[in-house]
């Protein structure tokens, strides 16, 4: 389907080193907290991710706690954030959604089947279209409705006695995992 994705030309023999870099950006929808949006933006520049779209998202204040939170990603990252709508989303980009509930019961719920964090990587290498990583709101995270629109739903493993983790932790997992995707001159600190 649609996802503007590059038409490669012809089949390619892959190599034994990758070198295909997966172009990865972050979605964040109906955020209410603008220091949540800061915390992302900050995660996406700690492992060279540049591009952050914003569905219905508060007000960005540039004296505000959005700013406050994103160290560095003030600069650009936060600065250069696009407001697209839903519908712009699951047509341009391979969404990936993001939930920490993975014990619903039924197996026709809309939850499953759901890919672990840690086997994201392994699974989009290769992907040939813009990925985008999708993360709800704060309260309630993405809607039944929306995840059934995405392409894929990945989990983060948490204690099932508080399994919801906050906005910034799920990115910046997500992006953990994802950084040998993305660039191959990630430095260590």
């Amino acid at each position: 389907h649609g996802h503007g994705a590059e038409v490669g030309s012809g089949a390619r023999s892959r190599p034994a080193t990758r070198v295909t870099m997966v172009d990865i950006s972050v979605a964040v929808v109906g955020a209410d907290t603008p220091g949540n949006v800061g915390t992302i933006a900050r995660a996406m520049k700690n492992f060279g991710v540049e591009d952050l779209y914003l569905i219905d998202p508060p007000e960005l204040d540039p004296e505000g706690e959005a700013y406050g939170f994103a160290g560095h990603a003030r600069d650009d990252v936060l600065p250069d954030a696009k407001e697209i709508d839903f519908e712009t989303l699951v047509s341009t980009f391979y969404t990936v959604g993001f939930t920490a509930t993975t014990n619903e019961t039924g197996s026709s719920h809309v939850r499953y089947p759901f890919v672990r964090v840690q086997d994201l990587a392994g699974e989009l290498d290769g992907v040939d279209a813009n990925v985008a990583l999708v993360f709800g709101r704060e309260d309630v995270g993405l809607t039944n409705e929306e995840i059934a629109r995405l392409d894929r739903v990945c989990s983060i493993p948490a204690t099932a006695a508080y399994p919801v983790l906050n906005l910034g932790q799920a990115a910046t997992i997500a992006l953990y995992e994802l950084r040998d995707l993305q660039d191959a001159d990630t430095q260590l600190p």
